[in-house]
C-alpha cells in the first residue's frame, strides 16, 4: 500500500484581502439587481394582469386574439401542488413538525467586517 504524502493533500486555496473585497462587492452588486429585478417583475405583473383581462373579456372560448402584430392567448398547462399543504393534509402536523426537526442542517458562509 502506499504511503500517503502531504502532496495528495487537497491544497488549501490561498486568499488575498483583494478576493474577500471583491466577493462582498460582487454580492453587494447581486444583491442590488436583484431588488432591481424585483421592481422589474412588479412592473411587468400589473400589465400582464391587464394583457390576461384583456384577453379573457375579448378573446372568446379559444381564449386567444390579435392586437397591434402580437397574438394574446391563454394557455391550460399542467399545474404544481403546493406541497407543504398538501403533506400536512395527508400525514398531519405532527409528522410535518417532525419531519421539519429532522431536517438536515447546512452551512453557509458569511463575510463580515471585523470589528
Amino acid at each position: 500500500m502506499a504511503k500517503k504524502t502531504t502532496a495528495d493533500a487537497p491544497k488549501t486555496p490561498f486568499i488575498t484581502r483583494h478576493d474577500i473585497e471583491e466577493y462582498l462587492e460582487l454580492e453587494e452588486r447581486r444583491k442590488g439587481l436583484n431588488r432591481e429585478s424585483a421592481q422589474i417583475a412588479k412592473q411587468a405583473e400589473v400589465i400582464e394582469q391587464k394583457l390576461e383581462a384583456f384577453v379573457r373579456a375579448n378573446g372568446g372560448k379559444e381564449k386567444s386574439l390579435s392586437r397591434s402584430g402580437y397574438v394574446l392567448a391563454i394557455k391550460t398547462c399542467k399545474g404544481s401542488p403546493a406541497w407543504k399543504v398538501e403533506f400536512v393534509k395527508v400525514a398531519g402536523i405532527a409528522a410535518s413538525e417532525q419531519l421539519i426537526a429532522s431536517a438536515p442542517t447546512r452551512e453557509s458562509l458569511t463575510v463580515e467586517k471585523a470589528a
